[in-house]
């Protein structure tokens, strides 16, 4: 499990090092608000279970993960109605 973490914070940091070659302002937003939602997604699925989300997760995680979620959701909503 530690393995896979330490490689997915490599990913991620790889990918945010890329977003921030973006020019649009708006585009880095949106790439960076998503990939801490996808961040904070990975951090819950590996949170033992005696571990609090709310004390586990920032502010800015949680409402990037709320974000990813809602837009994925509408994404499937789309692919549904196709």
């Amino acid at each position: 499990k530690g393995i896979l973490q330490e490689s997915f914070k490599g990913v991620f940091h790889n990918i945010s090092s890329i977003l921030d070659c973006v020019q649009c302002q708006q585009c880095k937003l949106h790439g960076k608000m998503a990939m801490l939602g996808y961040g904070a997604a990975l951090k819950i699925l590996f949170m033992k279970n005696e571990e609090s989300y709310a004390q586990s997760l920032d502010r800015n995680e949680i409402v990037a993960f709320i974000n990813t979620v809602a837009k994925f959701s509408e994404s499937m909503k789309e692919v549904r109605d196709l």
